[in-house]
C-alpha cells in the first residue's frame, strides 16, 4: 500500500510540475499577445501543445493509481485524493493534501490565465475582422462610369491583389 501512495503522490507532483510549466508559458502568451508578437505566441503554442501531450498520460496515470488506491482503502471507485489522504497513514496522508492542494491552486492559476489569453486572442481576431470589413467595404458607394459605359468594379473589392 506504501508503494501504492508513493507512486500517487510522485505522479501528483509530476502532473503539478507540468500545469506549473504551462502557468509559465500561459503567463509568456499573455504577454506576447498584448504585445502583438505573433512569432512569440506561435512558438509558445508549439511548446505549450507538447506539455500537453505529456499531461494526458500523466492525469491518466493519477486516476488510475487514484482508483487503486481507492479501492484498496475499501472507498469508491470514484474517490479523490482527499478522501484517499484522510484514510492514508503518515506521512503519505499530508503529503496527499498537500500534493492535491497545490493541484488544485495550479489548475486554477492555469485557468485564469488561459481564460484571460483567449480573450485577448478573440479581441485580437475581432481587430483583424473589422480591419478586412472595412478593406472590403471602402469605396463601393463610389458611383458613374467607366470610359466604356460599363459601371466602375469598386476599388474596395480588390484585396491584396485578388479581386474578391
Amino acid at each position: 500500500m506504501a508503494d501504492l501512495l508513493q507512486e500517487l503522490e510522485d505522479t501528483l507532483a509530476e502532473e503539478i510540475r507540468l500545469h506549473r510549466a504551462l502557468v509559465e508559458l500561459a503567463k509568456r502568451k499573455r504577454d506576447a499577445l498584448v504585445a502583438v508578437d505573433t512569432a512569440t505566441v506561435d512558438g509558445i503554442t508549439r511548446r505549450e501543445q507538447s506539455i500537453l501531450l505529456a499531461v494526458g498520460p500523466t492525469a491518466a496515470s493519477r486516476l488510475r493509481l487514484t482508483a487503486a488506491a481507492a479501492a484498496s482503502m475499501g472507498l469508491p471507485e470514484h474517490a479523490g485524493v482527499g478522501e484517499i489522504a484522510g484514510r492514508a497513514a503518515e506521512p503519505y496522508g499530508s503529503a496527499l493534501r498537500k500534493r492535491a492542494r497545490e493541484l488544485r491552486d495550479v489548475l486554477t492559476e492555469l485557468g485564469r490565465l488561459t481564460r484571460l489569453c483567449r480573450s485577448l486572442t478573440e479581441e485580437s481576431l475581432g481587430f483583424v475582422k473589422r480591419f478586412f470589413r472595412i478593406l472590403s467595404t471602402a469605396g463601393q458607394e463610389a458611383g458613374g462610369y467607366t470610359r466604356t459605359g460599363a459601371p466602375p468594379v469598386p476599388p474596395a473589392r480588390l484585396l491584396f491583389d485578388q479581386v474578391v
